[in-house]
C-alpha cells in the first residue's frame, strides 16, 4: 500500500471551474442568440414580410378598388402555411366584392332602364299617336287636377273646344291620309295660338285647350285669332 498526497489550491480550482462555466454559458448564449437570430430571419422572411405585403395589397385595394390586386396576392402565395391560407382568403374576398359590386351596378342599370321604359310608356300612354299632343287620358287627369286646384285656391281657367266639321265627308272625298293631314294642320294652328296652354286631342276631330294665366286673361282675343286664322286657311284651301 502506498499513500500519495497532493497539495491543491482550492482557489485555483474554483477559478478554473468558473472560467470553464463562463465559457460554456457564453458558447451556449452565442448558440442561442445565433439560433434566435436565424429563427427571426426565417419568421421575418416567411411570415412577417409576407403579412406586411398582404397588408399593403389590402390597403391598395381599399384605395383603388382595383380587383386585379387579387391576382397579385395569389402570385405571392408560397407553400401551404397559414399566411398562404390567409392570402387566398383575402384574394377570394376581393373577387367576391368585385362580383357583388358588378351585380349591384348591373341591377342598378337594369332598374334605370326599367324606370326609363316605364316613364316612356307612361308618356306614350298620355300622348296622341297622330298629332303628338296630349290625349283624352291626359285630359281627364288634368281636369281632375284642376278640380282639386280650383277647390284649394280658386284658380281661374277656361276650356276651349275645337271641332272639325264634316271630317267623315272629307275622308270619303279626299281619303283618310288627307283627313289626317287636315287634323294635324288644325292641331298645329291651335297649338301655335294657345302656345302657353295645354292642348289635348280628345276625339277623332275634337281638340280641347285649357287656358291658364295669360292665355286665360286674353282668351277672347285668342279665340278670335283662331277663328280668323281658320277662315284664312279655309279660303286658301278652297
Amino acid at each position: 500500500m502506498g499513500l500519495i498526497g497532493a497539495e491543491i489550491d482550492i482557489e485555483t480550482v474554483n477559478t478554473a471551474i468558473l472560467n470553464h462555466t463562463v465559457r460554456q454559458f457564453s458558447l451556449i448564449g452565442l448558440i442561442l442568440i445565433g439560433g434566435l437570430g436565424l429563427m427571426m430571419m426565417f419568421i421575418n422572411r416567411h411570415f412577417i414580410k409576407r403579412i406586411i405585403e398582404l397588408e399593403s395589397k389590402v390597403m391598395e385595394f381599399s384605395k383603388t378598388k382595383d380587383s386585379n390586386v387579387a391576382g397579385e396576392i395569389r402570385s405571392n402565395i408560397r407553400g401551404r402555411d397559414e399566411v398562404s391560407s390567409l392570402s387566398e382568403e383575402v384574394a377570394q374576398m376581393i373577387e367576391e366584392i368585385r362580383n357583388y359590386v358588378s351585380n349591384i351596378i348591373m341591377i342598378h342599370q337594369e332598374l334605370d332602364l326599367a324606370h326609363a321604359n316605364v316613364a316612356q310608356m307612361s308618356e306614350l300612354a298620355l300622348k296622341d299617336g297622330l298629332t303628338g299632343i296630349r290625349n283624352r287620358t291626359a285630359y281627364k287627369q288634368e281636369t281632375s287636377r284642376l278640380e282639386e286646384t280650383l277647390a284649394d285656391d280658386g284658380t281661374e281657367f277656361a276650356i276651349v273646344m275645337i271641332d272639325m266639321n264634316d271630317l267623315k265627308k272629307f275622308n270619303d272625298v279626299y281619303g283618310h291620309e288627307q283627313g289626317n293631314a287636315a287634323i294635324i294642320k288644325l292641331c298645329h294652328i291651335a297649338c301655335d295660338i294657345f302656345k302657353r296652354s295645354m292642348m289635348f286631342r280628345i276625339g277623332g276631330d275634337e281638340f280641347v285647350a285649357i287656358l291658364l294665366r295669360d292665355d286665360y286673361a286674353n282668351r277672347e282675343r285668342l279665340i278670335q285669332e283662331l277663328q280668323d286664322v281658320l277662315n284664312i286657311v279655309i279660303l286658301l284651301d278652297y
